[in-house]
């Protein structure tokens, strides 16, 4: 089974519904799946056989949505990539994985082959002689996902359309989006797709899509149209909070309001409360499982509440410390079918169907699952556990601190120092130290601060790992 003639089939019945609104213009699903149609089997012409790994640079836009649906309609293999990326990196991506096209919406130097179709223009590339395949075995791959880069390591995640169908389905059982919803979409489109978009688009929901600038036509789309579900992040959500342009009034028809890309901060959470009368529900999204988790409506959050585990997923803590925290894994529908730089096998990477997240938390007495850092991100501070979010969510609490990154220095003596970088302007660091004494224990207090004019990010937002030496 396609995913795109998944869509096609159950969206079918909404043909005069309007898909996709954009930039002043709107498309209905018949409209929509008109040009995607051309599309594909224009795309078929060039491609010239399935399978072929294709990879995409486009700016998010209803062109990025026609396109992708129509490379998916064309059974390649779809390998996002963010417009933000340099040319080097996609040089790098698009080498190392032995893509065979990649495919930009503006004019590339020595461009292969162009054409226009439907409103769209596409320049297409012929990367190699379509010989390089970087999966194997009888896998029907949709997606090939990058992860954001917060480690130097990118293994490039194998999605097949059987997996994008049981996950968009799961990930129903939190969401529950219908054809009665309409989405105002504002997140990156390279690394929010296969969950989201396409659940949209299955349900019959209208997706209004935020142009460049996004935080300037947040507001306008918010006034135009009848919104009742918001997908952003914490730098959205505290944005929204802040600026006079946002009144309480914009989110009357909203009835879900989804945070997901990072962690989310609880004064962001409880200010948004505080204003839109509207709880912000935390998002554990994961590229190689989809979304597990989903924190409930009513519940009073709390930093790294993610909520009960969604009925078909299974998620166990391994090897608890004393406080109960452990390693998460999960098992459920929709999970990746292997890596594919180098290629590991579903099997290989995941023993007994389980997937090892990397996450560490905890369940409280309700069920409710609690994630509180990487493991790699751990600060041993003389044996004892530091996780940076904690840190972090207290710092951001300070008047004037605009961001911050905890990290651990090597230290002979303690093995790792807890430090942080902050930005803010005038900021008095003896007061920031005693603030963090009076939420913290304080063997957590970082040893150092450094005020610094930026916080080093990930493509998709999240702060880089970073580990110094003494």
């Amino acid at each position: 089974m396609n995913i795109y003639k998944c869509i096609e089939l159950e969206a079918a019945a909404f043909s005069a519904k309007n898909a996709v609104v954009y930039n002043g213009k709107s498309w209905t699903y018949g409209e929509m799946f008109d040009i995607v149609n051309l599309l594909a089997d224009e795309l078929k012409d060039q491609l010239n056989g399935v399978g072929k790994m294709v990879a995409l640079r486009c700016y998010d836009s209803s062109e990025c949505v026609f396109i992708s649906l129509a490379l998916l309609a064309a059974d390649a293999v779809l390998i996002p990539v963010s417009p933000a990326m340099p040319d080097d990196e996609v040089n790098e991506l698009c080498g190392s994985i032995g893509a065979d096209f990649f495919i930009e919406t503006k004019a590339l130097n020595n461009k292969a082959y162009s054409f226009f179709c439907c409103d769209v223009e596409m320049f297409l590339n012929p990367l190699n002689d379509g010989s390089s395949l970087a999966y194997k075995g009888d896998e029907h791959p949709a997606f090939i996902r990058f992860s954001s880069g917060t480690t130097a390591e990118s293994k490039g995640v194998m999605i097949t359309h059987e997996a994008v169908m049981e996950r968009t389905a799961a990930a129903n059982y939190g969401l529950e989006i219908s054809s009665n919803d309409t989405v105002l979409w504002v997140l990156s489109m390279a690394y929010h797709f296969v969950v989201t978009i396409l659940l949209f688009l299955r349900r019959g929901a209208t997706m209004v899509i935020c142009h460049e600038p996004t935080l300037l036509s947040m507001a306008p789309l918010l006034e135009e149209h009848d919104i009742t579900v918001l997908y952003a992040t914490p730098y959205h959500y505290g944005m929204m909070t802040r600026s006079d342009s946002f009144s309480a009034l914009m989110l009357d028809e909203v009835r879900l309001v989804v945070s997901t890309a990072m962690a989310l901060d609880e004064n962001i959470a409880n200010d948004f409360k505080a204003k839109f009368s509207t709880d912000i529900r935390q998002a554990y999204g994961i590229i190689e499982v989809g979304l597990p988790c989903i924190s409930a409506p009513g519940i009073p959050f709390v930093h790294g509440l993610v909520g009960h585990p969604l009925p078909v997923y299974n998620v166990e803590l391994r090897d608890c410390d004393e406080q109960g925290i452990g390693g998460i894994a999960i098992k459920g529908p929709g999970m990746f079918g292997g890596y594919v730089r180098p290629y590991m096998s579903f099997d290989e990477a995941c023993p007994g169907g389980w997937f090892d997240t990397g996450d560490l938390g905890h369940f409280d007495e309700d069920g409710n699952l609690y994630i509180v850092g990487r493991s790699k991100n751990i600060i041993n501070f003389a044996g004892m556990k530091i996780f940076p979010g904690e840190v972090e969510s207290v710092i951001k609490t300070y008047p004037g601190v605009a961001d911050t990154v905890v990290y651990g220095v090597a230290n002979a003596e303690y093995g790792e120092l807890p430090c942080a970088d902050v930005v803010g302007n005038n900021l008095d660091i003896a007061e920031i130290r005693r603030h963090c004494y009076e939420s913290l224990s304080p063997w957590k207090v970082p040893k150092e601060f450094l005020v610094v004019d930026r916080i080093e990010k990930t493509l998709s937002g999240k702060n880089k790992l970073k580990r110094k030496s003494s």
